[in-house]
């Protein structure tokens, strides 16, 4: 009987085995067909059969269990239910709105909860010979993020391109260490430590995989060819990231196995997110101006930092006692929070607030190829090393099986070693920064030559234009090139992203400066006039030259710091340049009677007012500096205003 029993359990393992892998399987085959309603119809079938396959399985085997361990087996198989659920709701959502912020990446993390709940069920319903679990758990982990290198497409994190770069080379070496640990584990059939090494690797390989999908979508997005964003009054993707940490901490404190460690380690996330969202309503409350949408966002960031609050209260205490009460009382106190956080995403999610998404190119994509391939090769490689690493587990003296886990592990390495040097070649902006020195050094040559005819007397007039037309179009030119000098800045020293559209900016409004002032030298009679023009043109060129010479060094590494400095110098030096330049216009202007430099600078100052851009603020001062200038300022307008009057 004892006999029948325990080859029934076997069997029953092995079948939830099998029908665990066809449901992981399942939910990323809903993933990658979301985009097709006759894929998805089809893919939402199998997932649904696969799921009705895991369900019954996982019924039988608790009908054969204790009454402790099958309560345990009923709410992991709700679990499992309940995110399955979320998976095809979150489908379906976004199948009939595939523009919607953030979509691929609620599809993604929905995916990952099924993951998750599928390898706790197998947790809770199989006594596997050691480190099986942890081998069958891993591989389905690090298969689940496949689809995030499927066209990378939307922002996965915050991360900026070199510290995507940084956390590629930290996990590669954590890596490392944990595929060592399997190795000299598995020899010793030490299977506690064994199954840690499995679970670090795992955690690697997923964070190595995060950081590849996010470097691939900023690879694309600073394509010149593709189309950048444009910023809403919230970043939306932001917020709903950050109420997905929140709920998946807010799971893990009311998780009956989470250990102590995981408690707290979820309470640092909470908070670090919940502050984050607080932050996030401020600054949305002081730029918009609609009231009602002033206040919501106030009341949201109370209602959320409240609900934070009593949360780390009921966590400290759980803390202190570990109790099965605490841990209750705590995962009560999940709710508010995590109510608040829900209505404040979806207020948040309003068209009104929305940004304009990016739009990859086709040839953004092929730059993205190299990064993503790199990345699903490690994935393989990794999948079979870990299975593997599953056979030492019981066979730890087998030679074949040592020297196909030591090749999987060079084929995982070689493809580390391909992604980073895949990330540094397609570092964004290089290719555009080398394509605006070449233009800008040709325009240059250009000053250059129209300087030697100007002193042999041999400049030709260009009749297209007049000297007020010509210098009008420089005046234009000029105060375009001073309002890109900002995004330049924040660009080359913090946003490899944004470093190749910044730069063609410069390139772009540059030609038409060094052609207006040729044009415009070409119809002077003065010679000293025209020299005038002409080198101060030059300069400005010079400046903007040597600006995006620094740009390219310092590639919008955060960490380049010794080149920030050199960044700023020559961002105030193009900005002096520039002042120059447009004080000799508007001379030229004025000497002929004509003020329409000084309707244009009010005019931009207009809409600058209307525009909250940061990028757009020199300096960020305290608000008495600004309301002491803009009084002092004012003052001056009026004193000039009347010496004007008194003139006529």
């Amino acid at each position: 009987m004892y006999a029948s029993h325990f080859l029934l359990c076997r069997q029953l393992q092995s079948d939830l085995n099998n029908a665990a892998a066809n449901l992981n399987d399942a939910s990323s085959n809903v993933v990658s067909s979301v985009r097709s309603p006759v894929q998805l119809a089809n893919s939402s079938k199998q997932f649904t059969n696969a799921f009705g396959d895991l369900l019954g399985v996982g019924m039988e085997m608790a009908s054969q269990t204790t009454v402790e361990t099958r309560s345990q087996v009923v709410v992991s198989l709700k679990n499992v239910s309940m995110t399955s659920s979320k998976l095809l709701m979150t489908a379906k959502s976004i199948a009939a709105d595939p523009t919607a912020p953030n979509a691929k990446n609620q599809l993604s993390a929905a995916a990952r909860a099924v993951t998750d709940s599928i390898n706790y069920l197998v947790d809770v319903c199989t006594s596997a010979a050691p480190g099986q679990n942890e081998c069958d758990n891993a591989i389905r982990n690090i298969q689940s993020m496949r689809s995030l290198l499927d066209n990378p497409s939307e922002p996965i994190s915050d991360a900026s391109y070199f510290e995507c770069l940084e956390t590629v080379m930290e996990k590669s070496k954590s890596l490392g260490d944990g595929m060592t640990g399997i190795a000299n584990h598995a020899k010793k059939s030490e299977h506690e430590q064994f199954s840690i090494a499995v679970r670090g690797v795992s955690s690697s390989i997923c964070g190595l995989i995060e950081a590849a999908a996010q470097a691939a979508y900023l690879a694309g997005v600073s394509d010149p060819t593709s189309v950048a964003g444009k910023p809403g009054l919230v970043d939306q993707a932001q917020f709903l990231r950050a109420a997905q940490a929140i709920h998946s901490g807010c799971q893990s404190l009311g998780s009956p196995t989470s250990t102590q460690q995981q408690v707290l380690s979820a309470a640092t996330m909470i908070a670090k997110h919940t502050s984050a969202l607080c932050n996030a309503c401020r600054l949305a409350s002081s730029k918009t101006s609609n009231p009602v949408a002033k206040r919501h966002f106030v009341q949201s960031a109370k209602d959320v930092a409240n609900s934070t609050a009593c949360l780390v209260k009921e966590i400290k205490a759980l803390d202190q006692n570990y109790s099965d009460i605490n841990r209750e009382k705590c995962a009560e106190a999940t709710k508010p929070l995590l109510e608040a956080v829900d209505n404040l995403c979806t207020f948040a999610s309003s068209p009104e607030f929305a940004s304009q998404p990016a739009k990859i190119s086709i040839a953004a994509k092929a730059a993205q190829e190299p990064i993503t391939s790199a990345g699903k090769s490690i994935i393989d490689g990794s999948c079979a090393m870990v299975l593997a690493a599953k056979s030492l587990a019981v066979s730890p003296k087998d030679p074949p099986t040592w020297q196909l886990l030591a090749n999987h592990s060079k084929s995982v390495s070689d493809s580390i070693k391909s992604l980073v040097a895949s990330i540094r070649d397609k570092a964004p902006g290089q290719k555009e920064c080398d394509a605006a020195i070449e233009k800008l050094s040709a325009r240059i040559r250009e000053l250059d030559a129209a300087s030697l005819s100007a002193v042999s007397q041999a400049l030709m007039p260009r009749r297209e234009n007049t000297v007020q037309g010509f210098t009008d179009q420089m005046e234009s030119s000029a105060s375009e090139l001073r309002e890109k000098l900002e995004p330049l800045r924040i660009a080359a020293k913090y946003e490899a992203e944004n470093v190749g559209h910044a730069v063609n900016q410069i390139a772009l409004y540059s030609e038409p400066l060094v052609s207006g002032a040729i044009g415009a030298a070409s119809n002077m009679v003065h010679s000293k006039q025209q020299m005038v023009l002409l080198d101060q043109t030059k300069t400005v060129a010079e400046s903007a030259l040597q600006l995006i010479y620094i740009t390219k060094e310092s590639g919008g590494n955060p960490k380049a710091v010794a080149l920030h400095t050199e960044v700023d110098e020559t961002v105030e030096s193009t900005k002096d340049a520039l002042q120059e330049l447009q004080n000799t216009l508007e001379t030229i202007s004025t000497s002929a009677g004509i003020v329409t430099g000084l309707i244009d600078t009010i005019s931009r100052a207009m809409v600058r007012l209307e525009d909250h851009r940061m990028s757009t603020i020199d300096t960020v001062d305290s608000y008495v500096d600004y309301q002491t200038r803009m009084v002092e300022a004012a003052k001056e307008i009026a004193r000039l205003a009347q010496e004007i009057v008194s003139s006529l």
